[in-house]
């Protein structure tokens, strides 16, 4: 069982899962951070609320999609029981690369079809992304959703909440504290950079690149991660969706920044 708040009374309760508190919070926080971002880049910051609704749509259904394909063993029963089985959840069960990619589906198609300058609305959503997704870490860390494989290291961890899917019998690596530190000094190092640097759409490729690179590596200290889909027996469908962006954004910051700089 996955930790929620009970609210009301003891014949009507309401069961709040803290992920869901937690996405909340972190979306705040990223609007928060856009917009002010928008106000100093000069960016249309309409641009993301008139388009809120197809972003959040877009983020769950290719976060759920992807979440399934990590644990490809569900899809039998999705389709016995029909399409909500799919769509809808009840948990946490949403893959955070689904959930980015859902983001820049939408961002690039509405960005190119206004003609608007795509490296400055990236570069924008990238940092936001950093700001939030840190806070967000320390949150999922504490209520027990993120946890990392077994450790005998002095930093392990360890729960003893009964009713957790945590395991409770050994102690853990820290990973969701992890995470948190390098997603913040990325934020710190990328938007200390853009203080002086001019350079649209290098703090997206720094970023992308960054983060790529953490979420691959971390994601072999998973606690989780037996029970997801490897693929060639090694690697989850999330490490390689971080190889791809991995070499998307290179090729981008060769692209946009070190070619420029040679002419």
């Amino acid at each position: 069982m996955y930790p929620y708040i009970t609210l009301g009374s003891t014949e009507n309760e309401i069961h709040i899962f803290t992920f869901w508190i937690t996405l909340i919070i972190s979306t705040f926080l990223f609007g928060w951070m856009l917009r002010k971002l928008s106000k100093k880049w000069g960016v249309n910051f309409r641009f993301f609320s008139r388009n809120f609704l197809l972003f959040i749509v877009s983020i769950f259904v290719f976060g759920r999609l992807f979440y399934f394909l990590e644990h490809i063993d569900q899809w039998s029963y999705s389709m016995r029981y029909g399409l909500q089985t799919l769509l809808f959840s009840t948990n946490y069960n949403l893959s955070l690369v689904g959930s980015i990619f859902g983001f820049l589906v939408v961002l690039w198609s509405k960005v190119e079809s206004f003609g608007l300058n795509r490296d400055k609305y990236l570069d924008i959503s990238v940092l936001s992304f950093l700001f939030a997704s840190w806070v967000g870490w320390i949150w999922w860390f504490i209520s027990e959703v993120i946890y990392g494989q077994n450790t005998s290291l002095l930093i392990g961890v360890s729960y003893n909440n009964p009713d957790t899917t945590v395991p409770i019998w050994w102690d853990l690596f820290p990973l969701g504290i992890t995470y948190a530190i390098v997603t913040f000094f990325l934020f710190f190092v990328i938007y200390t950079m853009n203080q002086t640097s001019k350079i649209h759409g290098l703090s997206a490729a720094l970023g992308f690149i960054g983060f790529s690179i953490m979420l691959f590596v971390w994601e072999f200290f998973d606690g989780a991660r037996e029970n997801n889909n490897l693929l060639f027996w090694y690697f989850s469908i999330t490490q390689v969706c971080c190889v791809l962006l991995f070499l998307l954004w290179s090729h981008e910051l060769f692209k946009f920044v070190i070619k420029p700089l040679q002419k």
